[in-house]
């Protein structure tokens, strides 16, 4: 049964998203990392490809629905107004550099081509880390609620000759114990750390 309690706070998202709650921080947000720290370097980047975005029918710093009490839909942006691809790829640099490893983070956006960015990470001499985001969005209501993800997950070794690409996707249920944009962070936390604890993955990385 779902409480009074989040009833009222769906009733009421614009105090329920700010209110008196200050947003998570990027350093409190960032992933915990198990890269191994022999790895000096490595290079990073984001891409957004989620149909919606591409399409323009959302803008690149949609990241999810709240609804209304009446269940009226209504479309939020990432807290600090970045496109979605900057701030997942900020907390993820962050979690990475925490480790000492220094970071190159590339740049993207709508535009950016794949194949060109697979390209000029190869030639760059450091392990290479791209996540394509094929679906990433929430739905926050009285009735449901719910975070999916669907993403692609490519890495490159030092040399630009071993590349691996997996996949990821689920749905996770949002916790009203806090602000949504902090729940939200809080889940993205968990699922960079479960990408970037792959024994796979992390095979190329550090070879």
């Amino acid at each position: 049964m779902f409480s009074k309690c989040k009833l009222a706070l769906v009733a009421t998202s614009s105090v329920y998203l700010m209110g008196c709650v200050s947003p998570l921080s990027v350093e409190e947000s960032a992933p915990n990392v198990n890269i191994d720290p022999s790895v000096e370097s490595v290079s990073i980047a984001v891409l957004d490809k989620r149909p919606y975005v591409v399409d323009g029918d959302k803008t690149p710093d949609f990241e999810g629905i709240i609804r209304s009490g009446l269940g009226i839909p209504y479309s939020h942006s990432t807290i600090t107004k970045e496109p979605l691809a900057t701030y997942l790829g900020n907390r993820i640099e962050y979690g990475i550099a925490k480790k000492g490893i220094d970071v190159e983070r590339h740049t993207t956006d709508t535009s950016t081509q794949f194949s060109e960015l697979i390209s000029k990470l190869e030639s760059d001499s450091k392990p290479s880390v791209v996540f394509v985001l094929n679906e990433w969005k929430y739905d926050f209501h009285a009735f449901s609620d719910s975070s999916w993800y669907d993403v692609d997950v490519t890495v490159i070794d030092r040399t630009g000759s071993n590349t691996l690409t997996k996949h990821y996707a689920g749905e996770d249920d949002i916790p009203s114990s806090d602000a949504i944009m902090n729940e939200m962070m809080r889940l993205y936390q968990a699922r960079f750390e479960m990408i970037l604890s792959d024994q796979e993955l992390r095979n190329v990385i550090e070879k």
